[in-house]
């Protein structure tokens, strides 16, 4: 079974997401929430692996 890769550009969102880590937790709003979502997305559908 191939898997696609969606068109994600991971560098960018990779940024987000050390961007979104360095902020306090009252910081975060719903589209930081959204990235979350879409990196555990990835990472629970194998596109992307740490």
């Amino acid at each position: 079974m191939t898997r696609s890769t969606p068109d994600v550009d991971l560098v960018a969102l990779a940024a987000r997401i050390e961007e979104l880590y360095d902020k306090p937790t009252s910081e975060l709003d719903d589209a930081a929430a959204a990235t979350v979502d879409q990196i555990l997305g990835l990472l629970d559908e194998g596109h992307i692996r740490v």
